[in-house]
């Protein structure tokens, strides 16, 4: 008997689940229409996007800790996406891998897609007013990556932004980067929510990430 598209999805986030990811969701490409890529015709070849999500709480609680792993959190990842990947091709689909460190335009720090745009299209989490993917069970205290296919899988519902009046994360800024813009879903411009050149983005601030009060947990 053949699998149906809910049986073929449930397998495909079980077994990523069982290498390591927190979180995975399945978005219906077609809702990322608009977003820019780099890849030509990338929407018309793959129909669904997975996203998988890490949480870096796993290698330790402080930014020095979450920095000085990076190549581990990195390194988890990649092997799930890969995994997850073989899986896939193994049932004669195709698949293509969107690397968490991919970078096309380093200036702009823009990859091949938004692997944040993907996570909230798969139902992973929302845009918050920092510009991270926050994830009701663990803010934005998370790494992503995106594997698109065009194997027929259930897609998830994206999630409404539950920030609300929340205003942490741009209070605690210490370079005042974030300039508290409202936005529905996502804004036009990233440049008009955050100030790219205060950010220091992977370079070792995370305060954002850490001071989120979703997800915390009780230590």
């Amino acid at each position: 008997m053949s699998q149906t598209p809910i049986n073929e999805t449930n397998r495909i986030k079980d077994y990523a689940l069982k290498l390591g990811a927190d979180l995975v969701g399945v978005a219906d490409v077609s809702s990322l229409k608009g977003i820019n890529t780099y890849i030509p015709n990338l929407f018309g070849s793959f129909p669904r996007a997975i996203s998988i999500a890490v949480r870096v709480e796993k290698f330790g609680s402080s930014v020095k800790e979450i920095n000085s792993s990076f190549t581990k959190q990195i390194e988890l990842l990649e092997n799930i996406a890969l995994r997850v990947s073989n899986l896939i091709e193994d049932k004669g689909f195709k698949t293509l891998i969107i690397h968490p460190e991919d970078r096309i335009d380093l200036a702009k720090e823009r990859g091949l897609i938004s692997n944040k745009a993907v996570a909230k299209a798969a139902g992973i989490g929302w845009l918050g007013k920092s510009l991270l993917v926050v994830t009701p069970k663990y803010g934005p205290r998370v790494r992503l990556v995106s594997i698109f296919t065009d194997m027929p899988l259930l897609p998830d519902k994206p999630l409404k932004c539950q920030c609300k009046d929340c205003q942490v994360c741009i209070v605690a800024c210490p370079e005042k980067a974030l300039k508290n813009v409202e936005f529905v879903d996502h804004p036009k411009r990233r440049e008009e929510v955050l100030d790219l050149s205060k950010c220091k983005g992977e370079s070792g601030c995370k305060v954002c990430m850490l001071v989120c009060p979703l997800g915390i947990r009780k230590r």
